[in-house]
C-alpha cells in the first residue's frame, strides 16, 4: 500500500470516529442544557391576555405550589404571603357566581382582553370594564403577574 493511501485511510478513519463521537455527544449535551420540566403541581389559576395595539397573546398559569409557568417553563415562584393573598382573593371573589363576561359601556379600541380561569370557570374581562369589588382585587393581583410571565 502506498504511503498516501495509508494516510488517507487513517485520516478518514479518524474523521469518522470524530463525527461518531460528536453525534453521540449531541443528545447528551442537549439533555443537560434543557430546562427542567415544571413540577406537576396542579394549576390554581390561568390567565390569558390578548389584544392591544400589536395584538399580543400572553398566557400563564399559577400552580398551587406558587410556580408561575408560561410556555411550559417556570419563570417565577410566588412568595408564600403573595400566594396566600392570591388564594384568598380568588376564594373571596366567589368565582362561580361571577358573570362570564365584563365589558365597558364604551368599547376600548385596541384594548386588552383578559380571560381568567379558576376552579373550572372562565371569566372574560375587557379593558375598561367596571368590576365588582370582589373580582377587582383578584384581577389586580393577577394582572400584576403579567410582567413575570413575559420574562
Amino acid at each position: 500500500m502506498s504511503t498516501a493511501l495509508v494516510r488517507t485511510r487513517l485520516w478518514t478513519s479518524r474523521r469518522n470516529h470524530r463525527s461518531k463521537t460528536i453525534v453521540a455527544l449531541v443528545p447528551a449535551l442537549l439533555a443537560l442544557a434543557a430546562p427542567p420540566a415544571p413540577a406537576s403541581s396542579p394549576p390554581l389559576v390561568s390567565v390569558r391576555q390578548s389584544g392591544g395595539f400589536v395584538a399580543i397573546e400572553r398566557s400563564f398559569v399559577v400552580r398551587r405550589s406558587g410556580q408561575v409557568v408560561t410556555k411550559g417553563v417556570v419563570v417565577s415562584t410566588l412568595a408564600p404571603r403573595r400566594l396566600a393573598s392570591l388564594r384568598r382573593a380568588l376564594a373571596d371573589a366567589r368565582w362561580r357566581t361571577l358573570a362570564r363576561h365584563y365589558a365597558p359601556r364604551v368599547h376600548v379600541a385596541d384594548g386588552y382582553v383578559y380571560t381568567i380561569t379558576y376552579g373550572g370557570s372562565a371569566v372574560r374581562i375587557d379593558q375598561g370594564a367596571k368590576l365588582p369589588s370582589r373580582l377587582a382585587r383578584a384581577f389586580v393581583l393577577l394582572r400584576g403577574l403579567v410582567p413575570l410571565a413575559t420574562r
